[in-house]
């Protein structure tokens, strides 16, 4: 998706250099039936305003398709990267950027749906069920979408069986990068995301816990079903 453009976008002919079969929409405020019917497996959003993308257009890309979410700003700037993962994108990534970066974020994300499309469930207690078949958790009986960044997390956290995993291995199991690379606040907002999500209180954690100057880790050991 992209922001004012009439021609094709330089990230779009960069993707189709690639092989990628890609169809550009204008940015509306609803994601169309005709994005639907394409049925993307990833959104590249080629954000213009330096303000951030538009928070209704994210949610309604969120709401209607569950895939990873790149948005790609036109300067580095720590408010619109904030913004851009608070409002639901899986990574952001921001001008200056060469093409092999570019073309590396974009097939780590898809790599990592197609991977996690293929796990098995996860029970972690009687209470939480991370489910792969659809992305989601099962809280005390309720599902509970998850973005497909809020998934991996937690499903790196299941695995762990109780473990704690550090921040750096989280960012590089995420993101495909080092910590230096991300912005240091991007992995401190989808844990707090994902703790508004399954935790009863977010602010005293019931499930995800932190290991202060570590990284975290799942409160029981999880057993595979």
């Amino acid at each position: 998706m992209s922001e004012g453009r009439e021609q094709e976008s330089p990230l779009t002919a960069l993707l189709r250099k690639a092989r990628y079969e890609v169809c550009e929409f204008r940015v509306g405020a609803r994601i169309g039936a005709e994005v639907r019917a394409f049925a993307p497996e990833m959104i590249v959003y080629d954000c213009k305003d330096v303000s951030g993308p538009s928070e209704t257009v994210l949610a309604s890309t969120r709401n209607a398709l569950e895939v990873p979410i790149l948005v790609v700003g036109p300067k580095h700037d720590e408010t619109f990267v904030i913004r851009a993962l608070r409002m639901g994108a899986d990574g952001c990534l921001c001008r200056p950027c060469g093409a092999p970066e570019f073309l590396a974020r974009v097939e780590a994300h898809m790599r990592r749906h197609w991977e996690y499309g293929r796990q098995e469930a996860q029970a972690t207690d009687e209470d939480l069920l991370v489910n792969a078949l659809s992305s989601s958790a099962v809280v005390g009986g309720r599902e509970v979408k998850l973005t497909p960044t809020e998934y991996r997390l937690l499903h790196r956290l299941a695995e762990a069986d109780g473990r704690v995993v550090t921040r750096q291995e989280l960012f590089h199991h995420l993101w495909g990068v080092n910590d230096q690379s991300v912005d240091p606040n991007a992995l401190n907002l989808f844990i707090f995301n994902l703790r508004k999500k399954i935790e009863r209180d977010p602010h005293r954690p019931q499930h995800i816990l932190t290991k202060w100057g570590i990284g975290y880790y799942l409160a029981r050991k999880p057993n595979r079903v």
